[in-house]
């Protein structure tokens, strides 16, 4: 289904549309992964996802790309209540014919029209520090927050000794690296996912999204299940993602801490996925976020550890029912 709006910007006859249908998608597709064709598909597949893509077009020219997702997190109606609108990456341009600043006009205000009324809130996880951007964002409602990151350039020399005694202690009393290749070892690492985070409160894809990450990604040479395995049992984990040859994206890791202790299986899944990455020639590891600046968080303190420097990234917000946004925080609060 495409939904043509013609959102025009000035006079020029660019002109912005959101399309649901994998068929009519254009022959165009995007560099980074979370803004490329196989990651609509992969949304595409899963119960409570509606992936779309906004493009922006002159005569018939496909200029820019946009990515999205709205995500229902529960069967509760009306669905606005429970869905959200989120966005990760940057656009794509594929012409030098608009600007940064003329195409996300043109974007923010189709997303607006398009979903201002069907999602509790929109969010978009840029993953740079974009200050000319910031006020196109606050010309369409939304609020600012600034995250952090961890670069880094997947240099073994750069992780700290203690982290290192941990790694060589873990393999030595019996812990070893795993690739998963079957659906039983996806659920016993998703049956780790589980446990954390119920702990912290936090929203788990269900276990579908796993699985279709095992077919859509791992069999398709754009992504990886490490799992650390102690006498044949997944005792932690980590669940990778590709962009091209040049960044390994750490999106879901967990482990068994608390019981195995002397194996560090939280340390020893990091390390399986950096090891990994430079191995098969990766320039990069991405942890896909490392906190809200200003606010302490032990897990950025963990992720530094294996080396890296801190950057800036960009969040930005915009809530369509406020009032019922405020009564959801209170209660999410109120749960942890």
């Amino acid at each position: 289904m495409i939904k043509k709006n013609h959102i025009n910007l000035s006079k020029m006859k660019q002109k912005a549309y959101t399309c649901y249908d994998e068929s009519a998608l254009p022959a165009v597709d995007g560099k980074n992964i979370f803004q490329q064709q196989a990651m609509f598909r992969f949304y595409f597949s899963l119960k409570n996802y509606t992936p779309f893509f906004v493009f922006i077009e002159e005569n018939g020219e496909v200029l820019v790309s946009l990515l999205g997702v709205v995500i229902k997190e529960k069967n509760i109606y009306p669905s606005f209540l429970v869905s959200r609108c989120l966005i990760i990456g940057k656009a794509e341009f594929f012409s030098d014919s608009i600007s940064e600043l003329s195409a996300y006009k043109l974007l923010l205000k189709e997303i607006d029209n398009e979903f201002g009324r069907k999602c509790l809130f929109i969010e978009f996880r840029h993953p740079e520090k974009n200050e000319a951007l910031n006020a196109v964002f606050r010309e369409n409602n939304y609020t600012y927050s600034p995250w952090y990151n961890v670069n880094n350039t997947l240099s073994e020399d750069y992780i700290s000794l203690a982290k290192k005694r941990q790694i060589k202690s873990g393999f030595k009393n019996g812990a070893s690296i795993i690739e998963a290749t079957t659906e039983a070892q996806v659920k016993s690492f998703y049956a780790i996912l589980k446990q954390l985070y119920s702990n912290i409160k936090k929203p788990l894809p269900p276990i579908e999204f796993f699985i279709h990450f095992l077919h859509d990604f791992c069999k398709k040479g754009k992504g990886v299940y490490l799992l650390i395995d102690f006498q044949g049992k997944i005792i932690g984990g980590i669940m990778c993602l590709f962009s091209t040859n040049e960044t390994i994206y750490e999106w879901y890791v967990g482990s068994n801490h608390s019981k195995y202790k002397n194996l560090y299986p939280g340390v020893l899944s990091v390390y399986a996925a950096t090891a990994y990455g430079r191995k098969n020639g990766f320039r990069y590891f991405d942890f896909l976020g490392a906190g809200q600046q200003d606010t302490a968080y032990t897990v950025r303190d963990f992720k530094l550890t294996f080396g890296g420097k801190l950057e800036e990234t960009s969040r930005w917000q915009k809530v369509n029912f406020r009032v019922l946004y405020k009564m959801a925080l209170f209660v999410n609060k109120l749960l942890k």
